[in-house]
């Protein structure tokens, strides 16, 4: 018998708020279970099985109509809650509570989108803030899919060190010249035709997919984020965030740079296994 896909008991980081307007609706895969992300009028998003409970049919073939998801199969409109609010076949009637999507937790936090099942313990998302300095203005930097397993994938951040932010608002240009040498464990040098920076790091897990590498370079503290999204068992979606000691007067440009290092990140991820 073939078991159904069902989320993990964790908050998974699906996508960057930002990408997710007033009345558009998405798709994710979270370990195969695919989801229909939206967001009604109000600006509240949701996450739902992407399954009508009418026929089946997937929902995100629909439209949002107000504060309503709306199935384009019969037109069946359904309300924050998952509910069944609205019949067109007929509008007189009040459908029965059986009637109703599966819903799932969804909140917005760092500026990502998060879900986790209904029945999960930890309610409350802002535990992780916890475990991160008030001080951090974290900025969402790219999401991108790497065909890579999501352990795999975890198993091999620490390695692959990021350049700091002084390196990158120095130049905001190419980084293809940067030569990267290892010091020891924790601490690489950092090169290229004009400059020799120093640099250590730490890595650690915050909660189960989502981690924190420090950069310390010359006095100044760097954080990256990484919150991994395991669609299957050979492909993650990781999603960047940014939160540089100072950013610079071109923060946009500094942000561009480092999607421009993701790349790298990307091909040598997907290299390796």
């Amino acid at each position: 018998m073939i078991q159904k896909p069902v989320l993990p008991k964790n908050w998974v980081a699906v996508g960057f708020s930002q990408d997710l307007e007033k009345g558009q609706i998405n798709i994710v895969i979270i370990e195969e279970l695919e989801l229909v992300i939206w967001r009604d009028h109000k600006g509240q998003v949701h996450a739902w099985d992407n399954r009508c409970p009418h026929r089946g049919t997937r929902l995100s073939l629909g439209f949002v109509r107000g504060n309503q998801l709306a199935c384009l199969y019969h037109g069946w409109q359904f309300g924050g809650d998952g509910q069944c609010v609205y019949t067109p076949s007929i509008p007189d009637s009040t459908p029965p509570k059986s009637l109703k999507a599966h819903i799932h937790r969804c909140v917005e936090f760092l500026g990502l989108i998060w879900v986790a099942p209904l029945d999960f313990e930890h309610k409350e998302i802002k535990g992780l803030k916890s475990h991160l300095r008030d001080s951090m203005d974290f900025q969402p930097v790219r999401s991108m899919i790497i065909h890579c397993s999501a352990e795999n994938i975890f198993n091999r951040l620490a390695s692959i060190p990021f350049p700091p932010s002084r390196i990158m608002s120095r130049r905001l240009r190419s980084i293809s010249n940067m030569r990267l040498i290892r010091e020891n464990e924790s601490v690489f040098l950092w090169e290229d035709d004009e400059n020799r920076t120093l640099a250590s790091y730490q890595f650690r897990e915050i909660q189960p997919g989502f981690v924190e590498f420090n950069c310390e370079s010359e006095g100044t503290a760097d954080v990256l984020l990484f919150a991994l999204q395991k669609i299957d068992s050979q492909k993650t979606a990781l999603h960047l965030l940014l939160a540089p000691e100072n950013w610079s007067s071109d923060p946009i440009s500094l942000k561009l740079a480092y999607a421009q290092w993701s790349k790298k990140l990307r091909n040598q991820l997907e290299q390796v296994f």
